[in-house]
């Protein structure tokens, strides 16, 4: 069935083809007063003078400016339990190694999503992907990483798979078993355990990932991992600068990897290794104001010519569902502009996940993933994060009214 939405305020999407970075980062096409014919899904044409059959669906969007869904490209979505107790430690100073030291943090959240059964985490994480959905996220990316042995890690990729049929949202599956140490294991035997998912669950999962840094896996961990993940094949994402520089960003000189995301603590070098290596920069800013930590650089990668992407990091730790409070800590933080946010959060974020050709602008033959909001200037996405809301989200052509 057609769709068209006619008499659109703005149109603001991407006017290149991603990854941006630089000054084309900061850079989007405008077009004023136009109309969006969507057939089957897909994006048919844009334009002044659309046109649709009699019987097509036929939204008036005067008033309004519509965006690209956004793109969550890396999220911890699926898991039991709540960490409420660990945010009021940490509001008293207590700090995530600490918290992981003494039993609690990642390792907390093991013990609540292995205790859990399936179904009660489909639920459970049901209940937040509609969040999501509501906050005008169209796509996103799920990592495994809470199960730490082969069953629960597979089990959390299982949920991911049935949350994706059930609510017919484009999920990227990220196979994470080096997350956190397991207590109950043997680290070599572990690592070993976690090298064989990788084989034993290809075609379950779209990439893989490790968690590099101090308290979780050394540089030396994982390159073994990426090696072997590298021999089959399967494109890689890393957690690289979070806690601390420990290297994590030289495995850029040795692996290509689609997105090296947090950056807190990167160094010049590490920068540098990162440009070169044509990954995009994935920043987290929802994390750093979760943990009371210091935020990326983000003027400074832009300035270097690094494509720069905006995710929720959404996590027990990290409880955020909304990309457009990302923007608002992007822009005052990383110091990103509306424009830059705006793209890092749609086109290049689509792009981290190799599904650019697909998503991420509002283009013809483009999927329709959309929202719409009342009000006339971009800026107020993120400005008002908390109070403008979307008043339409149109995913794959399907419509949610919530003006």
């Amino acid at each position: 069935m057609e769709l068209v939405i006619r008499n659109i305020d703005k149109i603001y999407s991407s006017g290149s083809k991603p990854p941006l970075k630089g000054i084309s980062q900061g850079k989007l096409r405008i077009r004023r007063g136009e109309s969006i014919l969507v057939d089957d899904g897909k994006i048919v044409s844009v334009g002044k003078d659309v046109s649709a059959g009699k019987g097509a669906e036929r939204i008036d969007a005067s008033g309004m400016i519509a965006i690209p869904g956004f793109v969550d490209s890396h999220t911890h979505m699926v898991y039991g339990g709540d960490r409420a107790e660990e945010f009021e430690l940490r509001a008293k100073g207590v700090t995530y190694l600490e918290l992981l030291q003494s039993g609690n943090g990642i390792l907390k959240t093991w013990r609540d999503t292995r205790d859990m059964g399936s179904l009660d985490l489909f639920i459970e994480t049901s209940r937040r992907l509609e969040m999501h959905l509501r906050n005008g996220i169209t796509s996103m990316e799920m990592k495994s990483g809470y199960g730490f042995s082969r069953d629960s890690e597979q089990r959390m990729l299982q949920v991911i798979e049935r949350l994706e049929s059930a609510y017919k949202i484009r999920i990227s599956r990220t196979l994470l078993p080096l997350h956190a140490m397991p207590p109950d294991k043997n680290r070599e035997e572990y690592i070993q355990e976690s090298m064989d998912m990788l084989s034993e669950f290809k075609g379950e999962y779209d990439f893989t990932d490790v968690f590099c840094d101090k308290g979780a896996f050394t540089v030396k961990e994982s390159e073994a991992y990426f090696s072997k993940a590298s021999e089959l094949g399967i494109p890689l994402r890393l957690h690289a600068d979070e806690i601390e520089d420990i290297g994590a960003t030289e495995l850029c000189s040795k692996f290509p990897f689609r997105s090296v995301d947090h950056l807190l603590h990167t160094s010049e070098r590490g920068m540098e290794l990162v440009r070169r290596s044509g990954a995009v920069a994935t920043f987290l800013p929802a994390t750093s104001f979760s943990l009371g930590e210091k935020y990326a650089e983000g003027r400074k990668w832009i300035s270097k010519g690094v494509p720069v992407v905006l995710a929720s990091d959404h996590s027990p730790l990290n409880p955020i569902s909304s990309m457009q409070f990302v923007g608002n800590l992007a822009m005052r933080f990383c110091k990103l502009t509306a424009e830059e946010s705006l793209n890092a959060m749609t086109c290049n974020a689509a792009y981290s996940l190799d599904l650019h050709n697909n998503i991420g602008s509002i283009e013809e033959g483009m999927e329709a993933d959309m929202v719409f909001y009342k009000t006339s200037d971009l800026r107020d996405i993120f400005y008002k994060w908390d109070m403008l809301k979307p008043s339409l989200v149109i995913r794959g052509g399907d419509v949610q009214d919530f003006s």
